[in-house]
């Protein structure tokens, strides 16, 4: 002062211009391929700032939204946040990506992103008795003496086919082609009328089925 007398004190500042953030989107399979079954069971993960907020979850198919509620996000102390069985069923198709944003405690804000493919469809299964395992008069009405016939028809390039019979015990499984072709020949089957059921099933784990009906006379 006036006088000469001093006087002192001291202010502790932090200065803090960054923040981060991560985020994690899975399917239940963690094939990173959300199928069919899997639309409403997706996960979310990821770390924040301790003590930030996160101010916004979203996933997006470029044309569509999800909003994830804030009330549906579990934050930790430690910044670890989750959100489970997240309902994508409103998504399109293809990829689809995840986007964070949080604010730590000093005002940064930050965002991260995450993708994951949605595949839920998988192209209508054909069968039918070839026929050249259709014997006797007609070639084309699935009466046949021979008891390991050939099933063949068209599905999604690359699923996997399985027949089953009525027991729904395996009797023949292939692979399609390139073109989504496919041909079985069965193990033995006994005499009388039957039902096939032939199921494909695709890399993402769709599945679609359809019947074949076939008599057997020896």
């Amino acid at each position: 002062d006036s006088a000469g007398n001093t006087t002192t004190t001291t202010q502790d500042v932090t200065i803090d211009t960054t923040t981060s953030n991560t985020t994690d989107i899975t399917d239940e399979s963690g094939d990173d391929v959300i199928n069919a079954s899997e639309v409403a069971t997706s996960d979310i993960a990821g770390n924040v700032e301790a003590g930030s907020t996160i101010d916004s979850l979203t996933i997006t198919d470029g044309t569509n939204t999800v909003t994830v509620s804030s009330d549906d996000i579990t934050v930790n102390e430690d910044g670890s946040y989750s959100v489970d069985n997240v309902d994508l069923s409103s998504l399109n198709d293809g990829t689809l990506t995840t986007t964070v944003t949080s604010t730590d405690v000093a005002g940064n804000t930050t965002t991260s992103t995450d993708t994951i493919e949605k595949d839920t469809s998988v192209e209508t299964t054909t069968a039918d008795l070839a026929s050249d395992s259709d014997t006797g008069s007609s070639d084309t009405d699935n009466i046949t003496n021979d008891n390991t016939p050939t099933i063949t028809g068209t599905t999604e390039a690359g699923a996997t086919v399985v027949i089953t019979d009525e027991d729904g015990n395996e009797i023949g499984t292939a692979t399609a082609d390139a073109d989504g072709n496919y041909s079985i020949t069965t193990t033995e089957l006994a005499n009388g009328d039957q039902t096939l059921t032939i199921t494909a099933t695709d890399s993402a784990g769709n599945t679609t089925t359809t019947t074949q009906d076939v008599t057997i006379d020896t």
